[in-house]
């Protein structure tokens, strides 16, 4: 986000600017008392109006959309990730590879990434961090499911992705201990039910709501998604303010769209 932010601001042609709000909420959306511009943006630090709003929030869009709660249901519905980040201490206890792994159906991956580690350990490339996520199998009953609470770790998870490597590959990693899990962090992922996106205008009660776009529901492949399902909404938003008609581009499916062309 620092780095787009960056390159917007490079960008602005004189007289306009772009800031960025960070632990601000948005409370509330309503349609604006004065007309245009369509809607008044309600946050923890006051409100501000705007013609256009992208519910870009993900597993958490449910919480101001109505129409994304059907029966008490919520349409994306947060599903909490938990990801170690392991380096050994020493180069002859790794392994480089060259691709990534999905394991359990699915329900644990890892790959490697280059490390400047923080405690002075040495940035050796032949001994490359180990970013490993998963383990939500062993988190019953609801398997992390339903919970969009980021501030906190999944004991057994974390005990179970400790155990992953040294289980499936003691050769280089069999003497691993806690000292070797560097970074341990959560993350919130969207899943819809058919685990596509949602993708282009909001719609409520089958009409398209003017203003208003979504992209968010990225069933844990949000690195991959989302950057194209940005594109997308952002030429809408363009062609509307050019007054051009919008068209599909060739490479984006047509299914993830809320209003199909």
């Amino acid at each position: 986000m620092t780095k787009i932010y960056g390159l917007i601001q490079s960008k602005l042609i004189d007289g306009l600017n772009v800031e960025l709000f960070t632990h601000t909420p948005v409370l509330k959306i309503e349609r604006s008392a004065f007309g245009k511009p369509n809607w008044m943006v309600h946050t923890s630090r006051g409100k501000f109006e705007s013609k256009y709003v992208v519910h870009a929030t993900n597993a958490y869009a449910s919480y101001l959309l109505p129409q994304l709660r059907v029966n008490h249901q919520q349409i994306i519905v947060p599903t909490r990730a938990q990801v170690i980040a392991v380096q050994p201490k020493s180069s002859n206890r790794s392994r480089v590879w060259t691709s990534g792994f999905s394991a359990n159906e699915g329900y644990d991956y890892l790959f490697q990434r280059p490390f400047r580690p923080s405690d002075k350990r040495s940035a050796d490339p032949r001994n490359p961090v180990v970013i490993l996520g998963g383990g939500r199998n062993h988190a019953p009953p609801q398997f992390e499911v339903g919970i969009g609470d980021d501030s906190r770790l999944n004991g057994q998870v974390g005990t179970y992705l400790r155990s992953f490597l040294p289980q499936w590959f003691p050769s280089y990693y069999g003497d691993l201990d806690n000292g070797d899990v560097v970074h341990e962090w959560p993350g919130i992922m969207g899943f819809t039910k058919d685990h596509d996106p949602i993708v282009g205008h909001l719609v409520e009660n089958g009409s398209q709501v003017e203003g208003q776009f979504i992209a968010a529901g990225y069933s844990g492949h949000g690195m991959s998604r989302a950057p194209g399902c940005a594109e997308v909404v952002a030429s809408m938003i363009f062609s509307e303010l050019m007054s051009e008609k919008w068209s599909v581009p060739d490479w984006f499916p047509t299914h993830y769209l809320t209003v199909r062309p």
